[in-house]
């Protein structure tokens, strides 16, 4: 239970991280 928690935590902060570096190189 906590491990799917966590992958799915991980996951949120991997897209957001992702998404705020993808915006920096085509901002």
């Amino acid at each position: 239970m906590n491990s799917i928690l966590f992958g799915v935590a991980a996951y949120l902060i991997g897209s957001i991280s992702f998404a705020v570096v993808v915006s920096r190189l085509f901002g």
